[in-house]
């Protein structure tokens, strides 16, 4: 009985810590320890403790006490650990948030520093850069192998810059040059040679010249040899390609029990693991507490790619089984092209070569009439196609079928002929004695264009370059148009309405990755020209530059704006693509006129006087003029002359008269009588 009474005893104080150790929640620890300590004492009081006196298992009732309940559930012995990694810059910023540099590094001032990567397969030749006439690259010997040995100096004094490495081979690709003095900056020319070490005797293998000063062209990832620009930095500018990362990870102790971390390794782009479990500080780690580890990569942001970065951590519980977790970091970076218009050019070709003329500068025609002092060496047409005239003027032209677009000119003078050429449209066709260029041109022609499927005969053409009366630039005659002359022997000096430009663009890539340039064009007028000449497109990589040029043709003989529009597309990696545009407009003034002879012309006169004279300059004579006209007029004048004739008649009457006149006359009379009667 006493047993039993024990046994129920000591159940009912296990059913008690039990209810105890699992109350909800609600109620507070004294409120429980309150409700335990009523119950038990209700208990004791009425149990018969004579039950079990004198039995091995008394119980000291002055010495029974019960201990709190538990605070908590039991602990989860379980081990648990959770890992979390982020990434961000040297600043702290996410790396998400970088945002792809500005490739452009000139801005007119200075640079601090500059940074490079050395690539070591890179001779002179792989050069891609835009300084064209200041950079200079020379290979000397082949490279041999690692250590290369690099030092950079200021051409101009040689004085020695500073390289934070100048072991460059292998481990260490990246080498910074900046001023030996803190806070000045780097000269305008750089100088950097590369040396072989292989031997313990340097031994040289490349050198370059940079600019430096700001002012010329100078981007990220143009390559100077093995060089390969990645940063610049200065007053006004700070583009980095090559960022330094910070993979942050926080493992915590997410059981119940004290965990002790076996392992701790980052990859980055899946490469080889590196051990950071030397960095779990402290190590075992307590329920919820935590530790921090950091692994450090360089991403090259100016390259389109992805990278990646994955975290792995085990860890052991004084009792229990292995735990363990992972995390992971991607991003992509997808920079976007830079590319430009570096130059539209436009030079009249007409020009003398040893005086390059800019479209701009283009006059216009001095004189637009054939006028040469001695006679004309050279005259100009262009075939036209185009038919006979209803009425010419001043020439006759006849014409059988229709002209076609190519044919032969043949043109005589006075029965020989001189001159015969192939011909087609639109093309000039220069006259010349081809016997001796340096004779003058007849001034009359008779020209004959012969066609596979029709004829024009042009017949009496008066050019009038000798006379100072020469035809009109532009003046069509049949299926010719006059379009220039030359006066001088050998063809110099030729006057000519249409001279040919040469247009020349260059498209650059400015930015930092390679682009696809899918349409690059160049319009003038209303005429547009395909650069890529018809392929798909041309890849071009950072520095490289690809220029096109282009003849047309442009008329000075008639006022005119000319505009010329080029324009370049590209594609990229980024899904934005980028662009450029340049536009150059000129004028052609119109053509001078003649000057004025010294004698007066036919009118109009040159100009009219200010104000118009009040009367005629000079008043008419009183009389006509003092020589008589060629011939004497058919019959006497009508009124008498001035005084008796100086002889009498021709011959006197047959016979006189029956009987004389009463009295002779005092004088003649005024009008001869007419014959005497017989």
């Amino acid at each position: 009985m006493r047993i039993v009474a024990l046994l129920a005893l000591s159940s009912l104080l296990c059913a008690a810590a039990q209810d105890g150790v699992f109350h909800t929640g609600k109620e507070t620890q004294n409120d429980v320890n309150d409700e335990d300590k009523v119950f038990w004492e209700r208990f004791l009081n009425n149990f018969d403790m004579d039950l079990i006196k004198g039995s091995p298992y008394q119980v000291d009732q002055a010495s029974f006490s019960f201990s709190d309940s538990p605070s908590q559930s039991p602990s989860n012995f379980a081990c648990e650990v959770d890992v979390a990694v982020t990434c961000e810059d040297r600043e702290g910023d996410p790396c998400d948030s970088i945002p792809s540099p500005n490739a452009t590094c000139a801005t007119g001032e200075t640079f601090n520093q500059l940074q490079f990567s050395y690539l070591p397969d890179n001779t002179c030749d792989m050069s891609r850069n835009q300084q064209y006439d200041i950079a200079q690259c020379e290979d000397i010997t082949p490279s041999l192998a690692d250590p290369i040995l690099l030092t950079c100096t200021n051409p101009d004094n040689d004085d020695e810059l500073k390289v934070d490495t100048t072991d460059i081979g292998g481990g260490a690709p990246l080498f910074t040059v900046m001023s030996p003095t803190p806070g000045q900056s780097l000269p305008t020319l750089i100088n950097c040679t590369l040396q072989s070490n292989s031997t313990g005797v340097p031994l040289p293998i490349q050198w370059n010249i940079i600019g430096t000063s700001g002012n010329e062209e100078l981007d990220l990832k143009e390559a100077y040899g093995a060089l390969q620009l990645e940063s610049c930095e200065g007053a006004n500018v700070d583009n980095v390609c090559i960022e330094e990362l910070v993979f942050r990870t926080v493992l915590v102790n997410v059981g119940g029990d004290l965990m002790n971390v076996t392992l701790v390794e980052g990859s980055f782009n899946g490469g080889d693991p590196v051990d950071l479990l030397d960095q779990v500080i402290p190590n075992p780690l307590d329920p919820a507490q935590s530790a921090t580890v950091v692994d450090v990569v360089w991403v090259d942001f100016c390259e389109t790619g992805n990278f990646s970065y994955s975290i792995t951590a085990e860890a052991d519980p004084p009792n229990g089984e292995m735990c363990q977790d992972e995390d992971n970091y991607n991003q992509t970076i997808r920079p976007q092209c830079e590319i430009s218009l570096a130059n539209l050019t436009c030079s009249d070709l007409s020009a003398p070569e040893d005086m390059p003329q800019d479209c701009q500068d283009i006059q216009a025609i001095e004189n637009p009439q054939c006028e040469c002092e001695l006679c004309a060496r050279q005259v100009i047409f262009r075939y036209t196609q185009a038919n006979c005239p209803v009425q010419p003027n001043g020439y006759s032209c006849s014409q059988a079928g229709t002209l076609a677009p190519s044919g032969n000119i043949s043109v005589s003078s006075m029965g020989t002929e001189f001159f015969y050429e192939a011909i087609s449209q639109s093309s000039d066709i220069v006259i010349i004695d081809t016997q001796n260029t340096d004779n003058c041109v007849p001034e009359t022609l008779d020209i004959l264009i012969d066609t596979a499927t029709g004829t024009q005969s042009i017949l009496g053409l008066s050019t009038g370059c000798q006379t100072g009366s020469g035809i009109d630039l532009l003046d069509s005659f049949g299926s010719l148009t006059f379009t220039g002359y030359t006066c001088d022997e050998n063809g110099e000096n030729t006057t000519n309405c249409f001279s040919d430009i040469l247009l020349e663009t260059c498209v650059e890539n400015d930015g930092t990755i390679d682009v696809f340039v899918t349409l690059f064009d160049l319009t003038i007028v209303d005429e547009t020209i395909d650069l890529l000449n018809g392929t798909s497109g041309l890849e071009l990589q950072p520095g490289l530059a690809y220029c096109q040029d282009t003849t047309d043709e442009i008329s000075r003989c008639t006022p005119k704006e000319y505009t010329v529009v080029s324009v370049v597309q590209a594609n990229d990696t980024s899904d934005i693509g980028c662009d450029d545009n340049l536009t150059l407009v000129f004028d052609v003034p119109p053509p001078l006129t003649l000057m004025p002879s010294s004698e007066p012309s036919s009118p109009p006169t040159p100009s009219p006087t200010d104000v118009p004279t009040a009367s005629p300059t000079a008043s008419p004579t009183a009389s006509p003029t003092a020589s008589p006209t060629a011939n004497p007029t058919a019959s006497p004048t009508s009124s008498p002359t001035a005084s008796p004739t100086a002889s009498p008649t021709a011959s006197p009457t047959a016979s006189p008269t029956a009987s004389p006149t009463a009295s002779p006359t005092t004088s003649p009379s005024a009008v001869p009588s007419a014959e005497p009667s017989n």
